[in-house]
């Protein structure tokens, strides 16, 4: 695309809960950004021709607020019909969602990652855990062994469905705090 993208970002509040319940909340983001940058790769031969991806990012821009953007590459000069295209395809998973199958998947393949860390005892040197501690000090949160983040995300997972999935979505999706921002590659 030559650096031509149309983006449409939403800002929004994220406060995490009790210990339990941010786990649960964090394990439905994963699966959400998941299930959703899945779709988008699968969508990706129905695009326009001047449309070359539609990418779905969402990251932490302060302690407690929260950035989720829909991205378009574009060819340079063609940033309407990226606009039209993400414009569309918001519309489209605020009406419709993920698809349940890609959010069962998920949760398989997250099951599966998890037996396999409750299988395997953690076996660090002592720089990596210092390392390890102080990452998670630096973030205010307690560190968790990972057979316990394996036996949270097992107790947890069966009760996580599409629904809830797709709320969370729409929940980003539909944060009032948006802008649309047209980034032009211009040659000097």
């Amino acid at each position: 695309s030559g650096g031509s993208q149309v983006s449409w970002v939403n800002r929004f509040d994220d406060p995490k809960s009790s210990d339990d319940g941010e786990y649960r909340h964090r394990l439905i983001n994963q699966i959400t950004l998941s299930a959703l940058t899945r779709q988008l790769k699968r969508q990706r031969d129905l695009l326009p021709a001047s449309v070359g991806n539609v990418v779905a990012r969402k990251s932490d821009i302060g302690r407690t607020t929260v950035a989720f953007g829909l991205f378009a590459d574009t060819l340079p000069g063609e940033h309407s019909k990226a606009l039209d295209t993400l414009i569309r395809e918001r519309d489209r998973l605020i009406r419709f969602g993920v698809s349940d199958r890609d959010v069962e998947n998920l949760k398989a393949d997250i099951r599966e990652a998890a037996l396999k860390m409750k299988a395997r005892p953690e076996k660090r040197e002592f720089s990596d855990w210092v390392q390890m501690l102080a990452i998670a000090w630096q973030n205010r949160q307690t560190y968790l062994p990972a057979q316990t983040r394996a036996d949270r995300a097992l107790s947890e997972l069966d009760s996580i469905t599409a629904a809830d999935i797709n709320t969370r979505l729409r929940s980003w999706l539909q944060a009032p705090d948006q802008v649309v921002q047209f980034l032009s590659l211009i040659h000097i």
